[in-house]
């Protein structure tokens, strides 16, 4: 440990050589070794003041033991020298020390008493000798309060004229080292993400903003507000912002309660998706501010950060005080395929909200049409509506710069646009992307998205009948039933045994029993599917247990014909309404006691 007087010179020194080393406002970048997607070549260093270069870490000895070292981690000696060699001037780029993921408590034993000095030595040298402007600390696994001060100080001590920066999490731990050393840091992070784990029994945002008077909920200000009544200074503070959201699946909105499942999905991969990147699917909770999309065709529900939250969020920045803000990480949103500012939209949103035009470009919103059009039409009018007045234009390829868009809309200068679009085909898909520029001349720099289809035109569809384990049948209403067709797997039984409860018994002396499938090419649509069944072989309830699902989705469960029938030798039909987009529909049959059957099939 620091002796007193020691500890007084550093507080004195630090004082003299921190004051005015920062703007007003920051940018901070994080940029992921060796990623795979975006090069360093393509770093969009003018929209960012820092880049953070992720990661090194405390390195240990053979016996897996922080040993005060620094270990590249996942950086490389070569993107480090391309990295440095690529910094334009007047940006900064650091070099980010993480938990050492296979070795959980690395950072504790470098930072020990009698290791401290060695392992800040060795993080000073790592920085000079590779030409990094300073260090960014992200220490968030068994946090030792005292040792991560003491690291902190003594790093001040050791690159007095280099950037130190650092990114918190909440908990107790964080917010006492952020008070204790605020005064030696440059930027202290607030990590406002991963805020929705499923353990709290709801569906919830990644990334909202503000808990809006619901204090069950976390968000960043909930985040933030320990630090600020810690005493750390709102321009010490940066807020971090996830460029990557959560897809939450058996829920299509927020706070539902329920145990769902989760995965993550970058924003990169969300805005190229085009089944779910829809306007009829994209929602801005304006009260918690958070992006998300509702799905119900999939019964799904992503989460994701878009402009109003940018927006959002420069605002609060800015009407707070707060530093600025920082990212994770680029290359989630990096859009290989577009060009010049189009390839980093979140990038360019947040700099022109927080340290660009004083006036953000226009929002736009309420894009139509969507979703899909009756195939007998021929035109559409297509519109969208800002929330200032605008000039809008259009064009058919994404990622087109405003005064190079081809197409104006017909009525436009107000918060109300439209164009009327003419000569739709059925069948079709229409794609258009829209940039909107205010009275002053300050432009979009991001495509809003309408996408619509038209339907189809009809086509005759004859019911498909079969009769499972048997051959070709016209039932006395004259329809017609074709031989056993479309199965995978399965036997077949029959018996000449009288049915009871139908008139076409000849369909339920038949079957196919095991356990198997069935396919059928249909139109898209919603179809009526039949399952026609009669207990031919067993005698009592119980003996033959079985489940059915359709396309996937489970219609009958245990079931069981004569418990449902009241006898053997019994006709009893099942009715399904399903729909498919596919044009595929698929019947699987799954034993439980004995063997699952069916005697015919029909599907209209």
């Amino acid at each position: 440990m620091l002796t007193q007087s020691r500890t007084l010179k550093i507080l004195l020194t630090a004082a003299i050589l921190f004051t005015g080393a920062l703007h007003a406002q920051w940018i901070t970048g994080f940029y992921e070794s060796q990623n795979g997607v975006e090069p360093v070549t393509s770093i969009p260093w003018s929209k960012y003041t820092h880049i953070v270069h992720f990661a090194a870490a405390p390195g240990v000895d053979s016996s897996g033991n922080g040993n005060g070292t620094v270990s590249l981690h996942w950086l490389s000696q070569s993107e480090i020298t391309q990295m440095i060699g690529a910094r334009p001037a007047g940006k900064k780029v650091l070099v980010c020390i993480q938990d050492n993921g296979s070795h959980p408590t690395a950072f504790g034993q470098s930072t020990a008493p009698g290791m401290i000095s060695t392992f800040v030595s060795n993080i000073a040298n790592f920085v000079k000798s590779y030409g990094y402007d300073g260090v960014d600390i992200d220490w968030e696994s068994n946090i030792n309060v005292s040792q991560y001060t003491e690291l902190l100080i003594q790093l001040r001590a050791a690159l007095p004229t280099k950037i130190i920066t650092a990114d918190m999490n909440n908990g107790s731990a964080p917010q006492q080292v952020a008070a204790a050393t605020q005064s030696y840091i440059d930027q202290l992070n607030i990590m406002c993400y991963d805020l929705d784990t499923p353990g709290n029994g709801f569906s919830w945002y990644n990334d909202a903003l503000f808990q809006n008077g619901n204090s069950s909920v976390m968000t960043c200000d909930w985040r933030v507000n320990p630090f600020l009544n810690a005493g750390v200074p709102p321009s010490k503070i940066g807020i971090g912002l996830p460029f990557y959201g959560r897809r939450w699946y058996g829920v299509t909105k927020a706070l539902v309660n329920g145990d769902f499942s989760v995965s993550t999905v970058l924003y990169n991969q969300l805005v190229t998706d085009a089944t779910r990147w829809q306007s009829q699917y994209q929602f801005y909770d304006s009260g918690y501010k958070s992006h998300y999309l509702s799905i119900p065709s999939m019964n799904e529900f992503d989460s994701y950060t878009g402009p109003q939250e940018i927006q959002g969020l420069a605002s609060w920045i800015k009407t707070h005080g707060f530093g600025g803000a920082m990212t994770f990480s680029l290359y989630y949103e990096y859009l290989s395929g577009q060009s010049g500012d189009a390839r980093y939209p979140l990038s360019t949103a947040l700099n022109s909200a927080l340290l660009g035009l004083q006036n953000p470009p226009p929002l736009v919103s309420g894009g139509a049409p969507s979703g899909t059009l009756s195939s007998t039409a021929t035109q559409v009018n297509m519109s969208v509506i800002t929330n200032e007045s605008a000039t809008c234009k259009y064009a058919t390829s994404a990622g087109i710069a405003y005064s190079a868009m081809p197409y104006k809309f017909a009525i436009s200068g107000g918060s109300s646009h439209s164009v009327l679009l003419t000569n739709l085909t059925n069948g079709s898909t229409y794609n258009y992307y829209v940039k909107c520029s205010d009275s002053s001349g300050n432009p979009d720099t991001l495509d809003y998205h309408v996408l619509f289809s038209v339907a189809k035109a009809n086509v005759t569809f004859t019911p498909i009948r079969v009769d499972a384990g048997g051959g070709a049948y016209t039932d006395p209403s004259g329809n017609i039933w074709s031989a056993d067709t479309g199965f995978i797997a399965g036997s077949l039984y029959s018996v000449t045994q009288g049915i009871r409860n139908t008139t076409t018994p000849l369909l339920y002396q038949t079957e196919r029993y095991g356990d198997f499938q069935y396919h059928f090419t249909v139109p898209v649509g919603t179809h009526t599917v039949k399952l026609k069944f009669a207990e031919i072989y067993m005698s009592q309830p119980g003996q033959r247990v079985f489940n059915v699902a359709i396309n996937g989705t489970p219609v009958l469960s245990n079931f069981d014909i004569i418990a449902q029938a009241g006898a053997p030798f019994v006709a009893l039909d099942k009715s399904f309404t399903v729909p498919t987009n596919s044009g595929v529909i698929t019947i699987q049959f799954m034993s439980v006691i004995n063997n699952a059957k069916i005697s015919a099939i029909e599907i209209d």
